[in-house]
């Protein structure tokens, strides 16, 4: 617990995040030139003690992060004509598809296995100790789940389900596959509708009745789930576990975005060129940053040494941060009859206040930390001096 004491009167600061002196609630934002010319990163992923950063297509370089500077350590190229269509890190490792197809992943340090998979992959999920792809067979049209727990033996579960047309310009990558509470949810394109089914284990499904459906992809925080309804709108929505409301979030969010670090909630909308935030899923907040990058089906955001890290823009890597301060919490005068709060994002700070520094000190706010710095300012009173504990 920390007293801190000011003396003078000044006019009231509005209380949002927005009044911080910061480029973002979480920081400032360093732009790191992008020295590949021609290229736009359309992935970026930590994994172990590197970055990797990845362009949709031409090749796919590997840079490492140390003190503070970016320095090449190697650079490695997927057969030609290559099209870079997922990404993603598993047992922190990273991989990367090509071409709906071929598998490129990292086992072990300085170690690039290729995989080539005969079934087209539209869909994936990763977990602690397994990986998922939805697929489909191009002999019959049927839809395979394709599961693995190193990347290198794999387990086929032939659905029930078959897609209407083997032509991915007629809503081919309209079918999904997403878990949440402890369920896996096929969400395919009949016609003009989609339906939804649930499944424990790949061989008993379930539909949905009466349901939302228009899934795209979707993420649970909270016990609720957040879900963007389609690649086009992007727009975000909170529902529950029956999926039957649906709660406009008045943000947009692309494709394999949603990301958790720290306790916050993350996605990013290209389109809007915006990084959303928030502490409990319903309230969301963003900051701006640039993007000329609108491919869908990649990962442009990831947490790296205290430090989140976005790429999109042909120019600049952006690193913003640090996420957290050094010290669990510190608090000092600020100005008049206004604290400055230190401390880490999510954290639950009380103010206490007295008119004595050895007087009764009485509760007079207590919230979450919205960032690592804060300014609470005391709009109450307009004595010449008063006195704050903060814990």
């Amino acid at each position: 617990m920390k007293t801190v004491k000011t003396r003078q009167i000044v006019a009231f600061l509005l209380f949002q995040l927005s009044g911080l002196c910061q480029t973002t609630p979480f920081g400032e934002i360093t732009k790191i030139p992008n020295t590949q010319q021609n290229k736009v990163w359309a992935t970026i992923l930590s994994y172990r003690t590197n970055l990797l950063f990845a362009a949709y297509s031409d090749g796919w370089d590997s840079l490492s992060y140390s003190n503070g500077e970016f320095e090449k350590t190697a650079e490695l190229k997927p057969p030609a004509n290559n099209i870079l269509s997922f990404s993603g890190t598993f047992k922190n490792s990273p991989f990367l598809i090509y071409n709906y197809r071929t598998i490129l992943h990292s086992p072990q340090p300085n170690q690039w296995i290729t995989l080539f998979n005969p079934e087209m992959i539209i869909d994936f999920e990763t977990e602690d100790d397994k990986i998922t792809f939805l697929s489909v067979n191009e002999i019959d049209n049927t839809f395979t789940i394709i599961s693995s727990t190193d990347l290198k033996f794999f387990t086929r579960y032939k659905t029930p389900f078959k897609t209407l047309n083997f032509n991915q310009n007629y809503g081919l990558y309209e079918n999904k596959m997403f878990k949440v509470g402890g369920k896996y949810y096929l969400a395919f394109l009949k016609e003009d509708s989609r339906v939804l089914y649930q499944t424990f284990d790949f061989i008993n499904y379930e539909k949905v009745e009466g349901a939302v459906t228009n899934i795209w992809d979707a993420f649970e925080i909270n016990n609720a789930i957040l879900y963007i309804d389609s690649p086009n709108s992007r727009q975000t929505f909170l529902t529950d576990k029956t999926f039957k409301t649906s709660k406009p979030l008045g943000i947009q969010s692309d494709n394999y975005s949603f990301k958790m670090f720290n306790g916050i909630a993350f996605s990013t909308s290209r389109s809007a060129k915006q990084i959303n935030y928030s502490l409990d899923g319903i309230n969301w907040g963003s900051f701006p940053v640039k993007s000329v990058y609108t491919h869908n089906e990649v990962n442009t955001l990831c947490f790296y040494q205290n430090h989140l890290f976005f790429v999109g823009d042909g120019d600049y890597i952006y690193k913003i941060g640090p996420m957290s301060s050094p010290e669990p919490l510190q608090a000092q005068s600020e100005l008049i009859h206004a604290i400055k709060i230190k401390g880490n994002i999510g954290q639950q700070v009380e103010i206490l206040a007295s008119d004595e520094l050895n007087g009764e000190y009485k509760p007079l706010t207590y919230f979450t930390l919205p960032s690592t710095e804060f300014i609470y300012n005391d709009n109450r009173t307009n004595k010449a001096k008063q006195y704050y504990k903060v814990k």
